[in-house]
């Protein structure tokens, strides 16, 4: 299971107004689907905004890398995230 993935689905845990027990004490069977949903949700954003793309090249200021670099790079980290 990947690193983000947990984070994501703890997150999504923690978020919740019901929510009456730790992460670790959850059973089994609903950490696996709240991590289904964690990885939904990090899959939804591999496609990154066009304000994203905008934002990544002008931190890098001139003659930095492109939209379509910051794109490739964006969905690789993306990819790795979603690595189990």
């Amino acid at each position: 299971m990947s690193e983000m993935i947990e984070r994501v689905a703890v997150a999504i845990h923690n978020s919740r107004l019901t929510r009456v027990t730790s992460w670790d004490r959850c059973i089994e069977l609903y950490r696996i689907e709240l991590r289904k949903q964690a990885k939904a949700a990090i899959e939804a954003m591999r496609e990154p905004t066009e304000e994203m793309l905008i934002d990544g090249t002008q931190d890098a200021g001139a003659g930095g890398p492109d939209k379509q670099y910051i794109k490739e790079v964006f969905q690789c980290m993306i990819d790795t995230a979603l690595k189990e």
